[in-house]
C-alpha cells in the first residue's frame, strides 16, 4: 500500500520530467520524495544515486503515508510544494 503511494509519487516526478529524459542524465529529472515516509526516502536515495540526480533536483515534501488521499490533502500538501519547487528552479511560470 505505502509502496504503491511512493511509486505513484515517483511516477509523478517522471511524468513531470518526461520531456527532459531525452538528454539522458539525472540533471533533467525531478525527483519527489515524501520525507514523512522512510520508504519514500530510501527509494528516493536509491533512485537519485542510480540515476545521478543532483540534490538540487530533489523536491522534498511532507505528507501522509496513506495509499489513498483526499483531493484536499493533495491540494494542501503535495501540489503546492512541487509547484513552488518548480517555480523556484525557474521550471514553471
Amino acid at each position: 500500500m505505502l509502496i504503491l503511494r511512493t511509486v505513484a509519487l515517483l511516477m509523478l516526478a517522471v511524468s513531470l520530467a518526461k520531456s527532459w529524459f531525452a538528454q539522458g542524465d539525472g540533471h533533467s529529472v525531478l525527483l519527489v520524495v515524501n520525507d514523512a515516509s522512510s520508504l519514500s526516502r530510501n527509494i528516493g536515495d536509491y533512485y537519485a544515486l542510480r540515476r545521478s540526480i543532483p540534490q538540487a533536483n530533489i523536491c522534498h515534501i511532507r505528507t501522509t503515508g496513506e495509499e489513498e488521499i483526499s483531493r484536499d490533502v493533495y491540494n494542501r500538501q503535495i501540489a503546492p510544494p512541487i509547484a513552488g519547487f518548480l517555480r523556484a528552479g525557474g521550471l514553471a511560470d
